[in-house]
Protein backbone atom coordinates (compact mmCIF):
# COMPACT_ATOMS: atom_id res chain seq x y z
CA UNK A 1 0.00 0.00 0.00
CA UNK A 2 2.77 2.46 0.90
CA UNK A 3 5.16 1.51 -1.91
CA UNK A 4 3.17 3.13 -4.79
CA UNK A 5 5.59 1.77 -7.44
CA UNK A 6 3.64 3.03 -10.48
CA UNK A 7 3.36 6.49 -8.97
CA UNK A 8 7.11 6.75 -8.37
CA UNK A 9 7.87 5.37 -11.83
CA UNK A 10 5.67 8.10 -13.32
CA UNK A 11 7.51 10.74 -11.28
CA UNK A 12 10.88 9.36 -12.36
CA UNK A 13 9.85 9.49 -16.03
CA UNK A 14 8.62 13.07 -15.65
CA UNK A 15 11.84 14.06 -13.91
CA UNK A 16 13.99 12.52 -16.65
CA UNK A 17 11.99 14.38 -19.31
CA UNK A 18 12.52 17.67 -17.52
CA UNK A 19 16.27 17.17 -17.05
CA UNK A 20 16.82 15.43 -20.41
CA UNK A 21 18.60 12.67 -18.53
CA UNK A 22 21.62 14.88 -17.83
CA UNK A 23 22.72 14.59 -14.21
CA UNK A 24 25.49 16.91 -13.12
CA UNK A 25 27.44 15.47 -10.17
CA UNK A 26 27.92 18.94 -8.71
CA UNK A 27 24.17 19.51 -8.63
CA UNK A 28 23.02 16.11 -7.36
CA UNK A 29 21.45 17.44 -4.19
CA UNK A 30 19.61 20.12 -6.17
CA UNK A 31 18.41 17.42 -8.59
CA UNK A 32 17.03 15.37 -5.70
CA UNK A 33 15.40 18.42 -4.12
CA UNK A 34 13.65 19.08 -7.44
CA UNK A 35 12.64 15.42 -7.66
CA UNK A 36 11.04 15.55 -4.22
CA UNK A 37 9.17 18.74 -5.14
CA UNK A 38 7.88 17.02 -8.27
CA UNK A 39 6.75 13.99 -6.24
CA UNK A 40 4.90 16.22 -3.78
CA UNK A 41 3.20 18.13 -6.57
CA UNK A 42 2.18 14.97 -8.44
CA UNK A 43 0.81 13.38 -5.27
CA UNK A 44 -1.25 16.50 -4.54
CA UNK A 45 -2.53 16.48 -8.13
CA UNK A 46 -3.49 12.79 -7.92
CA UNK A 47 -5.28 13.39 -4.62
CA UNK A 48 -7.35 16.11 -6.25
CA UNK A 49 -8.08 14.38 -9.57
CA UNK A 50 -7.62 10.65 -8.97
CA UNK A 51 -10.16 7.91 -8.35
CA UNK A 52 -11.66 7.58 -4.86
CA UNK A 53 -9.50 4.64 -3.71
CA UNK A 54 -6.39 6.30 -5.12
CA UNK A 55 -7.21 9.50 -3.23
CA UNK A 56 -7.55 7.58 0.03
CA UNK A 57 -4.30 5.71 -0.56
CA UNK A 58 -2.31 8.83 -1.42
CA UNK A 59 -3.78 10.87 1.41
CA UNK A 60 -2.87 8.14 3.88
CA UNK A 61 0.66 7.95 2.53
CA UNK A 62 0.96 11.73 2.58
CA UNK A 63 -0.26 11.84 6.17
CA UNK A 64 2.29 9.27 7.30
CA UNK A 65 5.34 11.11 6.00
CA UNK A 66 6.98 13.14 8.76
CA UNK A 67 10.10 15.21 9.26
CA UNK A 68 10.01 14.94 13.03
CA UNK A 69 13.36 13.94 14.52
CA UNK A 70 13.86 10.76 16.54
CA UNK A 71 15.40 11.02 20.00
CA UNK A 72 18.44 9.17 18.69
CA UNK A 73 19.16 12.05 16.27
CA UNK A 74 18.58 14.92 18.67
CA UNK A 75 21.62 16.75 20.01
CA UNK A 76 19.82 17.61 23.26
CA UNK A 77 18.97 13.97 24.06
CA UNK A 78 21.28 12.28 26.63
CA UNK A 79 23.96 10.05 25.11
CA UNK A 80 23.24 7.33 27.69
CA UNK A 81 19.59 7.15 26.60
CA UNK A 82 20.65 7.09 22.95
CA UNK A 83 22.85 4.12 23.84
CA UNK A 84 19.83 2.33 25.35
CA UNK A 85 17.87 2.79 22.13
CA UNK A 86 20.80 1.53 20.05
CA UNK A 87 21.18 -1.49 22.34
CA UNK A 88 17.47 -2.18 21.92
CA UNK A 89 17.87 -2.11 18.14
CA UNK A 90 20.74 -4.57 18.47
CA UNK A 91 18.48 -7.01 20.31
CA UNK A 92 15.88 -6.80 17.54
CA UNK A 93 18.49 -7.32 14.84
CA UNK A 94 19.79 -10.36 16.68
CA UNK A 95 16.34 -11.87 17.15
CA UNK A 96 15.23 -11.34 13.55
CA UNK A 97 18.53 -12.33 11.95
CA UNK A 98 19.18 -9.02 10.20
CA UNK A 99 22.94 -9.27 10.67
CA UNK A 100 22.97 -12.67 8.99
CA UNK A 101 21.00 -11.31 6.03
CA UNK A 102 23.50 -8.54 5.33
CA UNK A 103 26.37 -11.03 5.76
CA UNK A 104 24.81 -13.29 3.12
CA UNK A 105 24.59 -10.35 0.72
CA UNK A 106 28.24 -9.31 1.10
CA UNK A 107 29.72 -12.83 1.29
CA UNK A 108 30.29 -13.11 -2.50
CA UNK A 109 32.21 -9.81 -2.47
CA UNK A 110 34.40 -10.96 0.43
CA UNK A 111 35.14 -14.26 -1.29
CA UNK A 112 35.98 -12.45 -4.52
CA UNK A 113 38.54 -10.22 -2.81
CA UNK A 114 39.99 -13.09 -0.76
CA UNK A 115 40.26 -15.58 -3.61
CA UNK A 116 40.77 -13.43 -6.71
CA UNK A 117 42.89 -10.65 -5.22
CA UNK A 118 44.44 -12.69 -2.38
CA UNK A 119 44.00 -10.01 0.30
CA UNK A 120 41.64 -9.05 3.14
CA UNK A 121 38.32 -7.47 2.17
CA UNK A 122 38.27 -3.94 3.57
CA UNK A 123 34.85 -3.05 5.00
CA UNK A 124 33.57 0.28 6.30
CA UNK A 125 30.30 0.52 8.23
CA UNK A 126 28.78 4.02 8.30
CA UNK A 127 26.26 5.34 10.85
CA UNK A 128 27.15 2.19 12.77
CA UNK A 129 25.92 3.20 16.23
CA UNK A 130 27.36 0.78 18.78
CA UNK A 131 29.08 -1.27 16.07
CA UNK A 132 27.17 -4.50 16.69
CA UNK A 133 27.01 -5.28 12.97
CA UNK A 134 30.78 -4.91 12.73
CA UNK A 135 31.30 -7.22 15.72
CA UNK A 136 28.97 -9.78 14.17
CA UNK A 137 30.72 -9.65 10.80
CA UNK A 138 34.11 -10.03 12.44
CA UNK A 139 33.00 -13.13 14.36
CA UNK A 140 31.17 -14.59 11.35
CA UNK A 141 34.19 -14.06 9.11
CA UNK A 142 36.45 -15.76 11.63
CA UNK A 143 34.08 -18.75 11.78
CA UNK A 144 34.12 -19.03 7.97
CA UNK A 145 37.89 -18.46 7.71
CA UNK A 146 37.39 -15.24 5.75
CA UNK A 147 39.99 -12.49 5.70
CA UNK A 148 38.45 -9.09 6.48
CA UNK A 149 39.55 -5.69 7.74
CA UNK A 150 36.52 -4.05 9.37
CA UNK A 151 36.05 -0.41 10.39
CA UNK A 152 32.85 0.78 12.02
CA UNK A 153 32.08 4.49 12.13
CA UNK A 154 29.56 6.98 13.40
CA UNK A 155 29.37 10.76 13.71
CA UNK A 156 28.47 10.45 17.43
CA UNK A 157 31.69 10.39 19.44
CA UNK A 158 30.06 8.58 22.39
CA UNK A 159 29.26 5.53 20.25
CA UNK A 160 32.78 5.39 18.86
CA UNK A 161 34.43 5.61 22.28
CA UNK A 162 32.16 3.03 23.92
CA UNK A 163 32.43 0.62 20.99
CA UNK A 164 36.21 0.91 20.96
CA UNK A 165 36.20 -0.02 24.66
CA UNK A 166 34.13 -3.14 23.92
CA UNK A 167 36.48 -4.08 21.09
CA UNK A 168 39.47 -3.76 23.39
CA UNK A 169 37.81 -5.80 26.15
CA UNK A 170 36.81 -8.60 23.78
CA UNK A 171 40.06 -8.54 21.80
CA UNK A 172 38.07 -7.82 18.65
CA UNK A 173 40.01 -6.62 15.62
CA UNK A 174 37.26 -4.18 14.59
CA UNK A 175 38.49 -0.57 14.31
CA UNK A 176 36.22 2.32 15.30
CA UNK A 177 36.41 5.81 13.81
CA UNK A 178 34.36 9.00 14.00
CA UNK A 179 33.28 9.61 10.39
CA UNK A 180 30.52 11.78 8.99
CA UNK A 181 28.53 9.69 6.49
CA UNK A 182 27.87 12.87 4.52
CA UNK A 183 31.60 13.42 3.94
CA UNK A 184 32.60 10.08 2.42
CA UNK A 185 33.77 11.80 -0.76
CA UNK A 186 36.73 13.13 1.24
CA UNK A 187 38.01 9.64 2.14
CA UNK A 188 40.82 8.14 0.01
CA UNK A 189 39.49 6.51 -3.15
CA UNK A 190 39.79 2.72 -3.08
CA UNK A 191 40.50 2.49 0.65
CA UNK A 192 37.43 0.27 1.18
CA UNK A 193 35.99 -2.61 -0.83
CA UNK A 194 32.56 -2.48 0.80
CA UNK A 195 30.63 0.31 2.53
CA UNK A 196 27.72 -0.91 4.67
CA UNK A 197 24.75 0.71 6.33
CA UNK A 198 22.11 -0.98 8.45
CA UNK A 199 18.75 0.56 9.44
CA UNK A 200 19.87 4.17 9.02
CA UNK A 201 18.74 5.29 5.57
CA UNK A 202 15.49 6.72 6.92
CA UNK A 203 17.44 8.98 9.30
CA UNK A 204 18.65 10.99 6.30
CA UNK A 205 16.75 13.30 3.96
CA UNK A 206 16.56 12.38 0.28
CA UNK A 207 19.19 15.03 -0.51
CA UNK A 208 21.50 13.62 2.18
CA UNK A 209 21.01 10.09 0.86
CA UNK A 210 22.09 11.26 -2.58
CA UNK A 211 25.25 12.70 -1.06
CA UNK A 212 25.96 9.42 0.77
CA UNK A 213 25.32 7.31 -2.33
CA UNK A 214 27.46 9.55 -4.52
CA UNK A 215 30.31 9.62 -2.00
CA UNK A 216 30.21 5.86 -1.54
CA UNK A 217 30.22 5.09 -5.26
CA UNK A 218 33.11 7.50 -5.78
CA UNK A 219 35.47 5.85 -3.29
CA UNK A 220 34.44 2.19 -2.85
CA UNK A 221 35.97 -0.67 -4.84
CA UNK A 222 33.13 -3.21 -4.92
CA UNK A 223 29.79 -2.06 -3.55
CA UNK A 224 27.72 0.04 -1.18
CA UNK A 225 25.20 -2.20 0.60
CA UNK A 226 22.38 -0.98 2.83
CA UNK A 227 19.43 -2.64 4.53
CA UNK A 228 16.48 -0.79 6.00
CA UNK A 229 12.92 -1.65 6.95
CA UNK A 230 10.35 -2.13 4.20
CA UNK A 231 7.79 0.66 3.83
CA UNK A 232 4.37 -0.92 4.16
CA UNK A 233 1.24 -0.83 6.31
CA UNK A 234 1.87 -4.22 7.95
CA UNK A 235 5.47 -3.35 8.69
CA UNK A 236 4.37 -0.01 10.11
CA UNK A 237 2.09 -1.79 12.59
CA UNK A 238 4.72 -4.42 13.40
CA UNK A 239 7.50 -1.90 14.07
CA UNK A 240 5.26 0.34 16.14
CA UNK A 241 3.66 -2.55 18.02
CA UNK A 242 6.91 -4.30 18.92
CA UNK A 243 8.47 -1.04 20.10
CA UNK A 244 5.37 -0.29 22.16
CA UNK A 245 5.76 -3.64 23.91
CA UNK A 246 9.43 -2.87 24.53
CA UNK A 247 8.49 0.50 26.02
CA UNK A 248 5.91 -1.14 28.31
CA UNK A 249 8.40 -3.77 29.51
CA UNK A 250 11.12 -1.19 30.16
CA UNK A 251 8.68 1.50 31.40
CA UNK A 252 10.31 3.90 28.95
CA UNK A 253 8.40 5.50 26.05
CA UNK A 254 11.49 6.41 24.02
CA UNK A 255 11.51 3.09 22.14
CA UNK A 256 7.93 3.51 20.89
CA UNK A 257 8.56 7.18 20.08
CA UNK A 258 11.57 6.51 17.84
CA UNK A 259 10.19 3.36 16.25
CA UNK A 260 6.92 5.03 15.25
CA UNK A 261 8.71 8.00 13.68
CA UNK A 262 11.19 5.72 11.92
CA UNK A 263 8.43 3.55 10.49
CA UNK A 264 6.76 6.63 9.04
CA UNK A 265 10.02 7.81 7.45
CA UNK A 266 10.99 4.58 5.66
CA UNK A 267 11.64 5.02 1.94
CA UNK A 268 9.69 3.11 -0.72
CA UNK A 269 11.93 0.80 -2.74
CA UNK A 270 11.29 2.61 -6.01
CA UNK A 271 12.15 5.98 -4.47
CA UNK A 272 15.43 4.61 -3.08
CA UNK A 273 16.25 3.25 -6.52
CA UNK A 274 15.46 6.63 -8.13
CA UNK A 275 17.66 8.55 -5.69
CA UNK A 276 20.54 6.10 -6.14
CA UNK A 277 20.35 6.18 -9.94
CA UNK A 278 20.30 9.97 -10.02
CA UNK A 279 23.20 10.19 -7.55
CA UNK A 280 25.20 7.42 -9.24
CA UNK A 281 24.25 7.43 -12.95
CA UNK A 282 27.28 5.36 -13.96
CA UNK A 283 26.76 2.67 -11.30
CA UNK A 284 24.67 -0.49 -11.24
CA UNK A 285 21.80 -0.05 -8.78
CA UNK A 286 19.74 -2.94 -7.42
CA UNK A 287 16.94 -2.69 -4.85
CA UNK A 288 15.52 -5.95 -3.54
CA UNK A 289 13.18 -7.35 -0.89
CA UNK A 290 15.48 -9.93 0.77
CA UNK A 291 12.96 -11.04 3.38
CA UNK A 292 9.76 -10.03 5.11
CA UNK A 293 10.02 -6.48 6.39
CA UNK A 294 13.35 -5.55 4.78
CA UNK A 295 14.61 -3.57 1.79
CA UNK A 296 18.16 -4.00 0.47
CA UNK A 297 19.96 -1.43 -1.70
CA UNK A 298 23.15 -2.35 -3.56
CA UNK A 299 25.19 0.16 -5.59
CA UNK A 300 28.11 -1.20 -7.59
CA UNK A 301 30.35 1.51 -9.11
Amino acid sequence: MLQLPQFYKKCHDLFCQQTLGQFNAADIQLDIANLMKLIKAEKTNDIQSGAFLQKIQYKFDQYLWTEKVEYIDREDFPATDKQKIVDGLHKKNSVFGTYKKIFNIILPYILNVNQQENRPCKILEIAGGSGQLAFYLANKSKTHALSVDITSSDIVEHYVIESAKKANQSNSLVTFKQIDALSLIHLPKGEYDLILNLHSLHHFSAEQLAKIFYGSAAIVNKAFVAIDAYRGARNLLFIGGSALMQSIVTLNSMYAHDAWLSARKMYPQKLLEMIAKIACPNSHVNVTHPSIGLTALIIEP
